[in-house]
């Protein structure tokens, strides 16, 4: 027998559905008396339970097969006496394991931790109302956890909103929450439920900062290395290196700043993702200077040297050769935030399919005081110095780090970027060439009919004209009609419409039995003008023979 999947519609309207397979009332009112429902709430119900396919078509108020099905398996779950089961639930039925709020507890870990704001409260009874009336429509997503509990992986908001309903006497105590269980490792865990959090709400900077710093844990606990844990958490994620780099960096607040960062929009102690970074670079200036190795400093110092050089944006893309892809220090600063670096070519912007550096957003600027001098020779000296102080040969408008002199070459990944990127860009250039020829030749066809009508209407005038006494040539009419795009002669269809001789739409059906009168009058009247006959009326289609029988057959 194959298991059936709980419709979390079902569950919650386990009761309503009960009432209606009694039978034992006769209107909706007593229907909702029965099932324990609010009678001006009935007809809403109802209509949940027909769109979830519980309740047959039509109008009759009556269990579907899948209503049934799923009020079997609501009753086998719950052990009803005389059905199969035997067990009370909790109790697997089909991927579903039914379950108590009571057994449901939620993750300590979860990255979102306001539950106690007023926007948090009000959003939760929001949606304790919403449950209320409409049911669960989700299925809650739990792991199992110690003592017979199951630890929330996602769908804590509606844990937390049935809670309140319970508390309210709204919810009763032992209803079943059906519930998907998954078998997750911690990575996977904390994966789903912050995906899950990003997608229901926005969490504020700290709770995703602490999110961040749980997943790049449970990383770190699977061997990878520490300069490549933000970029396997952003794509994860579906974010940016520097936005899990930024929100990391929020943890070296103190914890007064932390909980500002939580607060509402319109609390005046609340701290701005902007604040908080100014507060960390004022935090790291007026530290101790960060102490580097001297082939580290003098690596950090020429990619400054080299970025203020080039652009007068600090966090702006550098260019770089290909071969600061095997340069092995580079990721332990990655992992610092002092540097930003990814091996493959980049994808767009004007330095598409090259390979770029760029200073991080925890670069320790107060190291190197000559950086931030507009002149460029006070720059240069500056470097000078720094090559003096690491006992290296002051080369000739060069750097020591090859990979930062140009020219720099183009790695075969790069320049398929190109080539693509290239042809893109042509095939634009003649998609829009293609548009303005036909915009163009468009509009010079439409300008050549509306003079070619501006010439018809004026022939038409000169004709009604030299003719109001007398009858015009009937070959000038038939020719009119024709410059008119209308030739004749014209007819009327069953629908009560008139065509011209070539199929073509003159006049559109028939409003009332004057109207057809006056069109059988205006086209009998010009087609004798143009001395053609009128043509029968066009007579209805009728169905065809053969296909009828076939209908027949079978329909019987």
């Amino acid at each position: 027998m194959t298991a059936i999947v709980l419709n979390p519609v079902a569950v919650s309207s386990a009761g309503l559905l009960r009432a209606i397979r009694a039978g034992q009332w006769n209107t909706k009112s007593e229907l909702a008396i029965a099932a324990g429902r609010n009678p001006s709430n009935i007809a809403r119900d109802l209509a949940i339970l027909r769109t979830a396919d519980m309740l047959v078509d039509g109008d009759a108020i009556a269990l579907s097969d899948t209503g049934s099905a799923q009020l079997d398996a609501i009753e086998r779950a719950e052990g009803k006496p005389g059905l199969p089961g035997g067990e009370r639930w909790p109790q697997q039925v089909g991927d579903i394991r039914l379950l108590t709020h009571a057994q449901i507890v939620p993750d300590p870990e979860n990255a979102r931790q306001d539950w106690e704001s007023d926007e948090a409260r009000e959003e939760l009874d929001a949606l304790r109302e919403d449950i209320i009336q409409a049911g669960l429509l989700q299925n809650l997503v739990v792991r199992a956890g110690p003592d017979d509990n199951f630890i929330l992986v996602g769908g804590e908001r509606r844990w937390r909103a049935i809670g309140l309903a319970i508390s309210d006497d709204d919810w009763p105590v032992d209803r079943p929450i059906p519930c998907r269980v998954i078998d997750v490792d911690e990575l996977g865990h904390r994966l789903a439920a912050l995906s899950e959090n990003l997608q229901r709400r926005n969490l504020n900077p700290l709770e995703k900062a602490r999110a961040f710093e749980g997943l790049a844990q449970a990383f770190a606990d699977q061997g990878v290395e520490d300069g490549k844990i933000n970029r396997e958490i952003a794509d994860r994620i579906g974010v940016t290196i520097e936005h899990v780099q930024q929100h990391r960096s929020f943890m070296k607040l103190d914890e007064a700043d932390q909980q500002r960062l939580t607060l509402g929009k319109d609390d005046p102690r609340r701290m701005s993702v902007s604040d908080a970074r100014k507060k960390l670079s004022a935090k790291k200036e007026a530290a101790p200077e960060v102490e580097f190795d001297p082939e580290t400093r003098l690596l950090l110092a020429e990619i400054l040297h080299a970025v203020r050089a080039r652009t007068t944006y600090t966090y702006a893309d550098l260019q770089v050769g290909a071969a600061a892809r095997d340069d092995e220090r580079l990721a332990p600063l990655v992992a610092q935030g002092q540097l930003r670096f990814d091996p493959d070519p980049e994808q767009y912007g004007d330095l598409a399919g090259h390979i770029v550096i760029a200073l991080g957003y925890q670069f320790a600027f107060g190291a190197f005081d000559w950086s931030a001098d507009p002149d460029p020779e006070a720059r240069d000296a500056g470097l000078v110095a720094e090559w003096d102080k690491a006992g290296q040969p002051r080369p000739d408008g060069r750097y020591l780090t090859e990979w930062l002199n140009p020219p720099f070459e183009i790695t075969p990944e790069g320049q398929a970027i190109i080539d693509q990127r290239a042809a893109d860009e042509a095939a634009k250039e003649e998609s829009t060439a293609e548009n303005i020829r036909i915009r163009e030749a468009a509009e010079q066809a439409r300008a050549a009919d509306i003079v070619r009508q501006a010439e018809v209407a004026a022939r038409s005038r000169d004709l009604f004209a030299a003719h109001r006494r007398a009858a015009p040539k009937p070959a000038d009419v038939v020719t009119l009609a024709e410059e008119a795009e209308s030739p004749l002669p014209w007819r009327i269809t069953h629908k009560g419409d008139v065509v011209a001789a070539d199929g073509s739409l003159v006049i559109g059906g028939r409003t009332n039995d004057r109207a057809e009168a006056r069109m059988r009058l205006l086209v009998l009247a010009l087609n004798t003008a143009g001395g053609v006959e009128t043509p029968e009326d066009e007579p209805a289609p009728q169905p065809d023979a053969e296909a009828a029988d076939a209908f027949e057959e079978a329909d019987a």
